[in-house]
């Protein structure tokens, strides 16, 4: 009810938030993402081999304290190791109950289509 004049209101649904965010956004380009691709691929794979030889960036920062070069291989081991440790499982999307798998789709599809009409690509 409206306070000042003791009437009922009606509700009104909201402006849709996606729709506010492209008032002033460019032209919308079509994206053609189909279900096509999720019928006949496979899910991802990353090789990770440990023994990939990698160029020493820090060569040049070895004597400015601010870049602490020396403990870069204990940081990336760290950060590697716990990377492998918080890996999202293979099943993740059977087991959570929030969201299915077509909802994800659709919200993949939305994300791709604002990164599109926001010409995040350049």
């Amino acid at each position: 009810t409206d306070r000042t004049t003791g009437r009922k209101r009606e509700r009104t649904a909201p402006k849709s938030t996606s729709q506010s965010l492209f008032d002033n956004a460019a032209p919308s380009t079509e994206v053609n993402l189909d279900d096509s691709y999720l019928s006949d691929t496979d899910p991802m794979s990353i090789d990770l081999q440990d023994d990939i030889q990698y160029e020493d960036i820090d060569q040049f920062d070895t004597h400015d304290p601010n870049f602490v070069s020396e403990y870069i291989t204990d940081i990336m081991a760290f950060l590697k190791e716990k990377e492998l440790a918080v890996q999202i499982s293979e099943d993740y999307c059977s087991k959570q109950r929030d969201i299915k798998p077509k909802q994800r789709n659709q919200l993949i599809r939305w994300m791709a289509e604002v990164y599109f009409q926001l010409k995040l690509l350049s």
